[in-house]
């Protein structure tokens, strides 16, 4: 799938590939994800949330629309209207990703989560809001690269996975426990990584570094959450960060 106007198709992408013609349905079971999480604390109660939960959640759910929209119009021939849903995508990515960040400074003081939980989550948000704009980046970079440039756009779509499915996970499962139902999160989407990866190497894609990449900073985040967000460092990190 694409986010920005593709270019005649290389030689590279002359290989058989996994079917991103339906990227578009794949990119809805995304959002599905996303509004499972996120459906009872945001989308239904949306005229509660704060201003700035209101601009982190509206300009996200548009990012994903676009992610719905934008191979959909490839697929069916409207390229020029593809360019122009790429430069409210490119407008989009500082809105998200600088609303998430602000979200978790509020976070630090202002939360009902348990003191011990703030800097984990803030190790999550700026880590996988980091690899959001590297990701996007980096597709936008291999836009004439058609096949490095789906994947780099459908890996910044996996990135609402973990704290969608957290979400799910501890109304479900409450018993399980806030870190137990993290982990269940990034092990799904790193099974879903995986599945990507197997897909590309059934198909003879063995090159592409996009979900070998976004699953590697995956693993690495989940391994690190824990360590990290007890130590001296990151605390006062957080400490200066929240205005605390």
């Amino acid at each position: 799938m694409t986010a920005i106007a593709s270019l005649p198709r290389a030689a590279s992408d002359a290989r058989p590939t996994p079917p991103y013609r339906h990227a578009h349905w794949y990119m809805l079971g995304a959002f599905g994800v996303v509004l499972l999480g996120f459906w009872p604390t945001f989308y239904r109660p949306m005229s509660s949330a704060t201003t700035l939960i209101h601009v982190h959640g509206i300009t996200a759910t548009l990012w994903y629309l676009a992610l719905i929209v934008q191979p959909w119009l490839v697929t069916h021939g409207y390229v020029a209207w593809h360019r122009r849903v790429a430069l409210v995508v490119i407008g989009l990515l500082p809105l998200v990703s600088v609303s998430a960040l602000m979200t978790t400074q509020v976070m630090l003081t202002r939360s009902t989560l348990p003191p011990f939980a703030r800097p984990l989550i803030a190790w999550l948000d700026i880590t996988l809001t980091t690899l959001f704009v590297a990701l996007f980046v980096l597709g936008l970079t291999r836009r004439g690269d058609r096949g490095a440039h789906r994947r780099y756009m459908v890996s910044t779509a996996l990135l609402g996975f973990p704290p969608a499915i957290t979400r799910w996970v501890l109304r479900t499962f409450p018993e399980l426990g806030f870190l137990p139902a993290i982990h269940v999160s990034f092990a799904l989407l790193e099974l879903v990584l995986l599945v990507l990866i197997w897909t590309d190497w059934r198909s003879g894609e063995r090159r592409r570094i996009a979900y070998p990449l976004a699953l590697g900073v995956h693993v690495m985040v989940q391994l690190t959450m824990v360590p990290v967000s007890g130590s001296g460092w990151w605390l006062a990190f957080c400490r200066w960060y929240g205005g605390a």
